[in-house]
């Protein structure tokens, strides 16, 4: 009698794939949110022991060549990596404080470029925001509602939902939820992330977070594919 030969499951194979990208995904936007956050204690420790360099890398691992040109920012970043609080909080303060010359850092600084009335358009985007949020139980701090972390980490909180329905095999959800990220990036964070980016570069003063735009910026356009730079 043969002995049955045991092929395993094509589906499963691919779930199992498609989790650890979603995972994979989730930890990048999460250290993105984490960075552009004001500095503390942590962002810190973190550069310090190279954990978000260490995890960066490995949660780009898949994108195979396409990874060279994130493991030349993420060096860039790493560079700062003896800096202390007190000077990335200069660095911070310096870049997005209430100053004249401080880059803005959230979404509706950038609406005066597609509507008539951007004060409107303001409310308008934080009340969608503030709805859209809601809807998956989060609640962010008033009046931060299209700030970058707060768009960076909504973007990991829905790959987290996404890697868990992969994981329980709801393929259906798991696609829908994707679908939720490509729309979350081209209605907000797509349309001014590269406006954001070109205006940190063209300030020309070297940082932590000129380096972490400048990964942002690869990243994002490695996510959204070709024609993101031309969505703001």
């Amino acid at each position: 009698m043969l002995n049955p030969v045991f092929v395993s499951d094509p589906f499963q194979n691919a779930f199992g794939i498609l989790t650890q990208v979603a995972r994979d995904r989730g930890c990048v936007y999460r250290w993105l949110a984490l960075g552009f956050y004001a500095p503390d204690e942590e962002l810190v420790r973190s550069l310090r022991e190279g954990l978000l360099k260490q995890e960066l890398t490995q949660a780009t691992n898949w994108l195979g060549m396409d990874q060279r040109p994130l493991s030349d920012y993420l060096n860039e970043v790493n560079a700062y990596a003896i800096a202390s609080l007190p000077e990335l909080q200069d660095a911070y303060e310096a870049l997005f404080g209430k100053s004249v010359s401080r880059i803005a850092a959230r979404e509706s600084a950038y609406l005066w470029r597609s509507v008539t009335h951007p004060a409107d358009a303001a409310g308008e985007l934080d009340r969608a925001l503030i709805n859209l949020y809601g809807q998956y139980g989060l609640k962010p701090q008033a009046g931060a509602e299209d700030s970058l972390p707060v768009q960076l980490e909504f973007i990991a909180y829905l790959c987290q939902l996404e890697t868990q329905a992969w994981q329980a095999g709801t393929s259906q959800t798991a696609r829908e939820l994707r679908r939720q990220e490509r729309a979350f990036l081209t209605d907000h964070l797509g349309r001014w992330l590269p406006e954001f980016c070109q205006r940190m570069e063209e300030r020309a003063l070297p940082s932590f977070y000129s380096a972490l735009s400048a990964f942002a910026f690869r990243w994002t356009k490695l996510e959204y594919g070709p024609g993101y730079s031309s969505l703001s």
